[in-house]
């Protein structure tokens, strides 16, 4: 089965919702809050109107979530769950699946492709990435890291830091907000 990336999955939020839900629905189902987004939306609507444009766009072509009141995190917990199972390789592209959302911290899988990554970039807390599959070159502060399944390595929070799917490989990223 190959699974769907966070496009194929994105819906408007029913819960982080202030005008139509995109901005929620953009902040659940990326790794940028909600309100980052609706900054972005005001920049570009001040910048030529295309911020608006965008937004009603998106409210009108983008579906209403289909949760009810019963989370996923409700559905997962209190089971024994396979990682590796959770999420799907899909060719050409990074998948990713929240498994946890919290205002805390999150935890969420993702699985690489060959030769797939993230840019080189700065998040403000720690993160601890855990290896469930395949092999990636993690480089923090410029210092490069290979690890394969069953590694771990702790981000730490204000270091830059890039990865590169060396294998096609599946990793779990708990991020951890103090």
């Amino acid at each position: 089965m190959v699974g769907k990336n966070w496009l194929q999955n994105f819906t408007k939020s029913e819960k982080d919702k202030w005008i139509g839900g995109v901005c929620g629905g953009l902040g659940e189902h990326t790794f940028i809050s909600s309100w980052c987004w609706r900054v972005v939306f005001c920049l570009l609507f001040f910048m030529g109107g295309f911020g608006l444009l965008l937004y009603v766009l998106l409210w009108v072509f983008v579906p209403n979530s289909k949760t009810n009141d019963v989370s996923k995190e409700d559905i997962m917990t209190q089971q024994i769950l396979c990682m590796r199972d959770l999420v799907s390789y899909q060719d050409g592209s990074v998948v990713s699946k929240e498994i946890i959302k919290k205002q805390t911290g999150t935890v969420t899988l993702f699985a690489f492709d060959r030769d797939q990554g993230l840019s080189e970039h700065t998040a403000p807390f720690d993160a601890l990435v855990c290896v469930l599959d395949g092999e990636v070159e993690i480089v923090i502060a410029g210092e490069p890291h290979l690890l394969k399944e069953g590694d771990m390595i702790i981000m730490p929070g204000g270091k830059p830091h890039a990865l590169k799917a060396l294998k096609r490989f599946k990793m779990m990223l708990v991020m951890i907000r103090s």
